[in-house]
């Protein structure tokens, strides 16, 4: 989805002024990682709440299954500003929906030329291994085997500013590096944890 072009100049102000070093909370080989104060997330939380009532309504049609009246509790908030040669290895966040919204993209980033077979710089990738132990081949002898060779799906999203990807948290995902010097590409991530209230998920 896109948010608001006033939020993406509000959230990208607020992030330069962070000062709370959230390295060690996260995989990324990126310097510049802070994270938001509670009372920030709370104040940005009353926005970015309606995007996950679209997410997890449409997955809920998708999927046929009956959710209501659930809240959302933070768990974390932080800004990346990645710079070149940065990059976010394969990781998975914690929680149950994670989200990224991505504030500031140097157009000379998406002017690079690939060199390799890799994705697009300053990219983000999606993958997901799942067993292939559906398609009849399986046997108590071979359950490693199809482990081994199931297959993985990945989705490449060359993002632009404003734009917000929510994902399942479990999602294994990646972010290519850049070489342009002097150039940025800052964005603000979160975990999501649903918590029952008052109804049955």
């Amino acid at each position: 989805d896109k948010i608001d072009s006033d939020l993406v100049e509000e959230l990208l102000n607020e992030s330069k002024k962070l000062t709370i070093p959230y390295n060690n909370f996260l995989a990324g080989k990126i310097k510049n990682e802070y994270g938001f104060e509670s009372e920030k997330i709370i104040k940005y939380s009353k926005i970015l709440n309606s995007y996950f009532d679209l997410y997890l309504h449409e997955l809920s049609k998708f999927k046929n299954i009956e959710i209501s009246n659930f809240k959302y509790e933070y768990d974390g908030m932080w800004v990346n500003i990645q710079k070149a040669n940065e990059y976010n290895p394969p990781h998975n966040h914690a929680g149950h929906i994670s989200f990224v919204i991505y504030l500031k993209i140097d157009k000379s980033i998406y002017y690079e030329k690939n060199e390799s077979i890799s994705s697009p710089a300053g990219s983000i990738t999606f993958q997901f291994l799942h067993s292939n132990k559906v398609n009849g081949l399986q046997s108590e002898n071979l359950e490693k085997i199809d482990d081994l060779v199931s297959p993985i799906n990945g989705h490449n999203v060359v993002p632009m500013v404003g734009d917000i990807i929510i994902f399942p948290s479990y999602l294994t995902h990646h972010v290519e590096s850049f070489k342009s010097p002097e150039s940025e590409r800052i964005s603000v991530a979160g975990n999501i944890i649903l918590r029952k209230n008052n109804s049955i998920l």
